[in-house]
C-alpha cells in the first residue's frame, strides 16, 4: 500500500497456567502486515517484559503459540529486551520502498 511498510501490533498478557505463568501469542492476523510486534507484558500485566520481531516467514503455518518461561521456544532469536529492534524496521522499510523486497 503506497510502499509503505505494514505493521501489525500485539501486546501479549500474562496468564495463569496451573501453578506457572505463560503467555499465548496470537500469530494469525486478517491483513498482511510485512511484519508483526508482539510486546509481551511482564507478570502482573503492568508492563512489558520482552517484545518480538516477525516476519511472515517465521509464523508459517502458525496460528498461536503458548510461552512459559524457563522452556525454549522457537521465537527465542526474535526477542528483544528493548526497543532497539527498530533499527532492523527502518531497514527493512527502506528495503522495501527501494523495491528490494
Amino acid at each position: 500500500m503506497n510502499d509503505s511498510l505494514i505493521i501489525r501490533a500485539v501486546v501479549s498478557r500474562c496468564r495463569p497456567l496451573g501453578d506457572s505463568h505463560g503467555w499465548l501469542l496470537r500469530l494469525n492476523s486478517l491483513g498482511e502486515p510485512d511484519i508483526t510486534i508482539i510486546g509481551r507484558l511482564a507478570p502482573g500485566n503492568s508492563e512489558f517484559q520482552d517484545y518480538f520481531l516477525l516476519k511472515p516467514k517465521n509464523m508459517r503455518g502458525l496460528t498461536q503459540v503458548t510461552l512459559r518461561p524457563g522452556k525454549d521456544s522457537i521465537f527465542d532469536k526474535y526477542r528483544y529486551d528493548d526497543f532497539s529492534f527498530l533499527k532492523n524496521v527502518i531497514r527493512l522499510s527502506k528495503a522495501k520502498r527501494a523495491g528490494e523486497i
